[in-house]
């Protein structure tokens, strides 16, 4: 009498956070990861499996970090105004992306492609980094970048790995759970990852409004300060819409978690001391006081 087949234990859809450690850790590749109706990437097994347990053993959600140590904690911003005005914050991402260049790695993080789709990157020099610079207020693709780090640093290639503390998590499932020195993980404090499907929804509106095609989008302009989070879409035809957290709909429903991802709302095992980043980045609120 042959076994019945079983499809493996993934974690529950409320649970999962997206960040494709089973994609990238199945022996089989029997795994991949679908954009359900709002965008969001789920993962999906096919008949390839061979029901190893693989996937489940690795899970950052089904096998919980332990807390770690209080963390120290510095005031940090980059030296270089420009690379500053062009950051969401400090720059500190940019001078940790350059120590990592100039010693020979690989820098990802997360940046717009051409159809305003927001994915992982990889950057070989200093003038790749630019589109990873400023925060993006959705959630990004990292499955093919997750699996492309895990094959520079089986090479002994220098990485520097920028992404959402959930993603940082599943760089570190697919790569075994164990720390080399050639690793530099960076990740921030989350708010959450709203839909990339409200966020194509809202472009396809301001396209519509203006009759031009969206070429540019920038989440945390500062023509309006740093503290007043601005929008700004460049249009092909020249034209601009700017916004405000109060004025533009798509950063005020964000600001409200009106479209997060469902894990997003139960994420308790990966704040606080449960990041896995070897740094977390944040904006220094109140900076003007210190």
């Amino acid at each position: 009498m042959t076994e019945m087949n079983t499809a493996p234990q993934l974690a529950p859809r409320e649970r999962c956070t997206g960040c494709a450690a089973c994609c990238n850790g199945c022996p089989k590749g029997a795994i991949r990861m679908v954009p359900d109706r709002e965008g969001f990437l789920y993962p999906q097994v096919t008949d390839g499996c061979v029901q190893c347990g693989h996937c489940t053993h690795i899970c950052p959600v089904l096998k919980q970090r332990e807390p770690r140590t209080e963390p120290a904690a510095f005031i940090v911003w980059n030296g270089d105004e420009a690379v500053r005005r062009n950051s969401t914050a400090g720059g500190a991402f940019s001078a940790l992306a350059e120590y990592v260049l100039e010693g020979g790695g690989v820098v990802f993080g997360a940046a717009f492609d051409e159809a305003l789709h927001v994915e992982h990157i990889g950057a070989f020099d200093e003038s790749e980094l630019s589109g990873m610079r400023g925060s993006k207020y959705v959630q990004s693709d990292a499955a093919d970048a997750i699996g492309n780090a895990v094959s520079l640093l089986k090479r002994d290639i220098p990485v520097l790995f920028s992404g959402t503390p959930c993603q940082i998590s599943g760089l570190m499932a697919a790569l075994g759970g164990t720390k080399t020195d050639k690793l530099l993980t960076v990740d921030f404090v989350c708010h959450g990852v709203p839909s990339p499907g409200v966020f194509a929804s809202y472009l396809a509106e301001l396209e519509k409004e203006r009759g031009s095609r969206v070429r540019a989008y920038a989440f945390r302009d500062k023509r309006l300060g740093w503290k007043n989070f601005s929008v700004v879409a460049t249009f092909e035809n020249g034209e601009t819409h700017t916004g405000t957290q109060t004025t533009d709909p798509y950063l005020y429903g964000f600001l409200q978690n009106l479209y997060l991802r469902p894990s997003c709302h139960e994420c308790g095992q990966l704040r606080g001391k449960r990041h896995a980043a070897d740094i977390t980045l944040a904006d220094l609120w109140g900076a003007e006081t210190i």
